[in-house]
């Protein structure tokens, strides 16, 4: 990670320009010193679909084994510990005695550090979640599942601008986001 942060101010120095994808990323950069006139913010897109699912069938929730009246609750990541999924996973904890029907979806994965996908069922397994959280793994079609997504969730600690965040605003889902980064804006 220092060798990373390094090579990125060093190669920032001597940019032209310097382009951040959030005014969060812009603010913080002029934080660690770069001259703020050779900052440009371009927010991140998402390709926008108009396909239209007849509410009355559930494909990913048959797959996935999830009755169809059930909330369903999703966070969209890589599994990573900055996107606070242990904070999600002890809300799920709370949430199952008052929604017992609820089901919780961890949609994305890790290829740079497996053991903390392990770590992650562990900690699940030790809240006594069971079938209530979902661990898809990597997967590409989040638009679908989207569509039979109750609310999204964004339990990350730090944030430029999340693409997850923004399909779930496209996708016309309520959203709990901490207040970090670029989720404020």
């Amino acid at each position: 990670k220092k060798a990373k942060a390094f090579a990125q101010r060093m190669v920032c120095r001597f940019a032209d320009c310097i382009i951040a994808n959030s005014d969060a990323v812009s603010a913080w950069l002029i934080e660690q010193g770069f001259d703020e006139s050779r900052i440009r913010v371009i927010p991140n897109g998402i390709p926008v679909s108009n396909d239209v699912q007849p509410q009355n069938e559930f494909p990913i929730r048959r797959e996935l084994g999830i009755a169809e009246d059930a909330p369903v609750v999703a966070v969209v990541c890589r599994l990573h510990p900055g996107k606070g999924l242990e904070y999600f996973l002890q809300a799920v904890s709370g949430v199952i005695q008052q929604l017992p029907k609820a089901r919780f979806l961890i949609v994305g994965d890790t290829i740079v550090d497996p053991a903390y996908r392990t770590q992650l069922k562990r900690y699940s397994t030790e809240l006594k979640l069971g079938s209530h959280i979902i661990f898809t793994g990597q997967r590409n079609d989040v638009p679908a599942i989207l569509k039979e997504v109750t609310l999204s969730v964004l339990p990350s600690l730090s944030e430029g601008l999340s693409n997850s965040l923004l399909e779930a605003m496209a996708a016309g889902l309520p959203i709990v986001a901490t207040n970090v980064g670029g989720n404020k804006t």
